[in-house]
Parts: structure tokens; C-alpha cells; sequence
């Protein structure tokens, strides 16, 4: 629950520092941390956070094997952190693919030159 209510702080905090309408602002960490909650309160978390975070035609998920994100979290070097075990990274990517409805997926398990490729791709084809 502390987690959960320093994590809405963060959240009310970041708004007030960063956003400033007709800015580009990633929200990813706010907007897929619903993921994490308790599968029934995933989709309500997330209509919530929808409503009062700024929302962009072009949302992407850059979906990622948890295998490769699991690697790619040992290169990191730091350590794992709570939710960083191959367990944790599955469910939460499932939990994932129930709020990205609607959301450009982007193959993440590429090199970074790779997604970004992706990522041009969809907003070269946005009218």
C-alpha cells in the first residue's frame, strides 16, 4: 500500500513538473506501471490513470520476450529489483496486453536501431 501511494504521489508530482499542454512528455512508467497491480484492479487502475494522464494519438508498446528483458536486466549490472524475475516479467507483460488495446506494438527485442525504425515507420504512416 506505501508503494502504491508514493508511486501517486510520483505521479501527481511529475504532472506538475513536466507537463505543460502542447509538450511531447513520455508517461510510459505511470501509464504501464497498472501492470503490476492485482489483475482485477488492472483495467480500473488503468481507465483512471488514462483519464487524468495526457493521452497521445500515437501510444506504443514496445512489447519484449520477458526471456530477453530478464537478459537484458543482468547486463544492467545493478542487481534485480522486486518485479525483475522471469516469473513477475511474464505476468506483468500479460497484464500489459490487456490495457495497450488501441496501441501501436512495437517488436522491443530488436537492437535499439531496430525499434526505432519500428517507431518511424508508424508515425510516417500518421496523417
Amino acid at each position: 500500500m506505501a508503494a502504491t501511494m508514493f508511486y501517486a504521489l510520483d505521479v501527481v508530482r511529475s504532472l506538475m513538473l513536466y507537463y505543460r499542454g502542447g509538450r511531447d512528455v513520455i508517461f510510459v512508467r505511470y501509464t504501464l506501471a497498472c501492470a503490476y497491480l492485482p489483475r482485477p484492479l488492472v483495467k480500473p487502475t488503468y481507465a483512471l490513470v488514462s483519464f487524468l494522464l495526457p493521452r497521445s494519438p500515437n501510444m506504443f508498446f514496445l512489447d519484449v520476450e520477458p526471456e530477453e528483458a530478464l537478459w537484458r536486466i543482468h547486463l544492467r549490472g545493478n542487481g534485480k529489483e522486486m518485479f525483475e524475475s522471469l516469473a513477475h516479467l511474464k505476468k506483468n507483460r500479460e497484464r500489459a496486453r490487456l490495457i495497450t488495446d488501441g496501441w501501436k506494438v512495437v517488436d522491443g527485442n530488436g537492437a535499439p536501431e531496430q525499434v526505432f525504425e519500428q517507431i518511424i515507420g508508424f508515425l510516417s504512416n500518421v496523417k
